[in-house]
């Protein structure tokens, strides 16, 4: 959950007056005895520690335990496969271990110029290596491995090779492996096909690999002063927790950007994570969700466009990684992607399109269960405009959905909040409104302050009948601040996966060069730093920070295999708890409604089969060794291949019940083929939904 400067999620915007006074009397004022003009990078280094010191809501003291972090986070983000540091050399940055706090508050930047700059050295060495380690065709018939996540750093400069040798032999031998299975494929579509031999593809995926390569690190050494400063910025800033971190002039304007609504692209929301661009959410209705095979949690390897050779993009900068993957409408990329759920190396192609904002906005479908009608509502984001009055949001859009609904005469509602990452606190709030008759919804305490309650002050409600609403592992932020109101009024039931997200707090954006007076460093920008200020409550007092909301009906589904919840970032903010903000709790009896549905669950076949092949995913999660042998390759995958086969059925599921467009938008519906398509599409996939039904069924059972 983000405030961006005075207008974004309802709160009053930060007011650094020491700090302001005191870095514009240092930029403005004449000195008695003059001191050297500090560089632009030792000033943001200063400026952003005293920021975290002074205002974020869990300050840390400057001492050898952030040294530590510091600099075990900028050696991890420099080399986090460990295939460029050898032991000699962290040997000789150790010295700077428990120095990186003192540097920090002096603005020197000592270990951050010998690591990089040693970190660069080693680059250019494997750089010159490459021609020769892939000169001649490899031996897959050599029992070797490919170690995925290494522990230790390589003993010397040789082993530090032989690391690199084996990472692309391994590019090659996937490469090689997808080829002849296409090579394949062909043969059996077309019996005039003459499929290439072994060594033509394997000439052809050496050499897309070698000039992978090449220009991976050409791209790195194009990267500016500011984007390793920022990486390092970002060690500093990400120990106080995950959702802190410092933007450069360039990532502040590709993070506007993405704020800023419709774009072209494939429709996923990406982050950089131990090196990897990995995709964080998946925008509704956009290219990627049309798709279907793209997942939050996936990362993304290698990048090309149209029928073009691949490009690896691993260690890339975000903003880069953004560039190469957007793109015209009606153009296509391809991605190379290691699923998260089990780990499998995939290639999907999707045709970029316009990420179309009327995708990301509520909207509602009836089902008919025995004769009873029931309304779902999907809500993918809490949107709000507070400069465009005119603008839609989503509680207005909400209450007009349940207006058509009852009007058709349905008898509950699921509320779906899956996916839904969050949005505007003030969204929230509101739409919290709809179904409780007024009090506080959502506790918001910051720093050095006593809890506020933020309530709805308005009387009446727009739906006071049964209702269910259904989460999972990727709700987070609002949306964990919806549910948790209705669990806490035990107004409705909670279903899906075991838990929210867990993100329990607020970050403010605060723009680094509007804390200084005049230009220190002419027309050179400092970027922002985006600053975790406030966490906040349930009305019973909990945190979500960490726990989120807890389901009364635990569905299993895949998120459940992901590492995406707030749980497994480093430097998490802990789980804490205020005094209940004072509220009249519903007597609503779900407990047998709930107890029924856990029988239910336990006792189905489906949802027993997808315990089964989480677990199953989970296993194959854990393996970090692949062979770089062909033979053993092969039979891996076969292994892989014929052990999936038991969980086919998983992607066959369909629903009893059918879901239409409510009455009020069939004109539409009518009028609008491109409507009529998306509706068409929406609800097969309902239809293809066993949460859903699950959720319906529960409805149905409520009084």
């Amino acid at each position: 959950m983000i405030k961006k400067y005075r207008f974004l999620l309802g709160s009053s915007l930060i007011v650094l007056v020491g700090l302001c006074t005191l870095i514009r009397l240092n930029a403005s004022q004449p000195s008695e005895s003059p001191t050297r003009q500090p560089q632009k990078e030792e000033f943001i280094l200063q400026l952003v520690s005293y920021i975290l010191s002074e205002w974020h809501y869990n300050p840390k003291a400057v001492d050898d335990s952030l040294s530590v972090a510091v600099f075990d986070g900028y050696m991890s983000t420099l080399d986090f496969g460990k295939r460029f540091f050898t032991t000699a050399d962290v040997a000789v940055l150790e010295k700077y271990r428990y120095d990186v706090d003192d540097q920090i508050m002096n603005g020197d930047l000592s270990f951050f110029n010998s690591s990089t700059q040693i970190f660069k050295e080693r680059m250019r060495q494997v750089s010159s290596e490459l021609d020769t380690l892939l000169k001649d065709p490899m031996d897959f018939t050599i029992d070797e491995y490919y170690t995925t996540e290494e522990t230790t750093y390589p003993a010397s400069r040789e082993e530090m090779i032989d690391r690199w040798r084996k990472y692309l032999k391994y590019n090659i031998l996937t490469r090689i492996y997808a080829d002849e299975e296409i090579e394949r494929e062909k043969a059996a579509k077309d019996s005039t096909y003459k499929p290439r031999t072994y060594d033509e593809i394997e000439i052809k995926a050496r050499e897309g690999v070698l000039k992978n390569y090449h220009d991976y690190f050409r791209r790195m050494e194009k990267l500016s002063s500011d984007d390793w400063f920022s990486m390092y910025v970002n060690s500093l800033t990400t120990y106080y927790d995950p959702h802190t971190t410092y933007m450069a002039p360039e990532e502040e304007k590709e993070f506007n950007e993405s704020m800023s609504g419709q774009m072209e692209g494939i429709g996923a929301v990406l982050q950089q994570k131990d090196g990897y661009i990995t995709v964080s959410s998946i925008v509704p209705g956009g290219p990627a969700a049309k798709d279907g095979n793209l997942a939050a949690g996936d990362q993304i390897l290698e990048v090309a466009q149209g029928d073009s050779l691949y490009v690896n993009i691993v260690g890339m900068m975000l903003d880069d990684a953004v560039e190469m993957i957007r793109g015209k409408k009606g153009t296509t990329v391809r991605l190379k992607v290691q699923k998260a759920a089990d780990g499998s190396f995939r290639e999907i192609s999707i045709v970029r399109d316009v990420v179309e904002i009327d995708e990301t906005f509520v909207r509602s479908a009836v089902v008919e269960k025995d004769g009873r009608k029931y309304g779902v509502i999907y809500v993918p984001k809490f949107y709000v405009n507070f400069e465009d009055k005119n603008a839609r949001e989503s509680a207005a859009d909400l209450e007009k959905e349940i207006q058509h609904l009852k009007e058709e005469g349905v008898e509950g509602l699921v509320i779906d909040l899956r996916n839904n990452g969050g949005g505007a606190l003030s969204g929230a709030v509101k739409m919290s409104g709809l179904f409780i008759d007024k009090g506080p919804v959502v506790s918001t305490k910051s720093r050095n302050g006593y809890p506020r309650s933020l309530n709805d002050d308005i009387e009446g409600l727009s739906w006071d009948g049964p209702m269910v609403v259904v989460i999972n592992g990727l709700s987070a932020s609002a949306s964990e601040i919806f549910a948790g109101a209705m669990k806490d009024y035990n107004r409705a039931v909670i279903v899906g996966s075991p838990q929210t997200f867990g993100k329990g707090t607020v970050q403010n954006v605060i723009e680094l060069d509007d804390m200084v007076r005049s230009e220190l460093f002419g027309k050179e920008k400092l970027g922002a730093l985006k600053l975790t200020i406030e966490k906040f409550y349930r009305v019973n007092g909990a945190g979500n920070q960490l726990h989120g909301v807890a389901s009364d009906v635990v569905l299993p589904d895949a998120v459940s295999v992901l590492d995406m919840g707030e749980g497994t970032e480093k430097h998490v903010m802990g789980w804490d708890s205020i005094p209940s903000a004072g509220y009249d709790r519903l007597d609503n009896d779900f407990t047998p409604v709930i107890n029924a549905a856990r029988e239910r669950v336990k006792k189905s076949p489906y949802f027993n089969l997808v315990s089964e092949n989480i677990d199953w995913l989970k296993a194959r999660r854990e393996i970090k060794q692949v062979p770089l042998s062909m033979e053993k390759f092969r039979e891996d995958d076969h292994k892989y291949k014929q052990e999936a086969k038991k969980f086919d059925s998983i992607g066959k599921y369909t629903s009893p019940y059918d879901y239409v467009s409510p009455r009020y938008e069939l004109p539409q519906v009518e009028k609008d083929t491109i409507l009529a398509s998306k509706r068409a599409s929406w609800h097969r996939d309902l239809k293809k939904d066993a949460t859903l039904a699950e959720s319906i069924e529960i409805l149905s059972s409520m009084k």
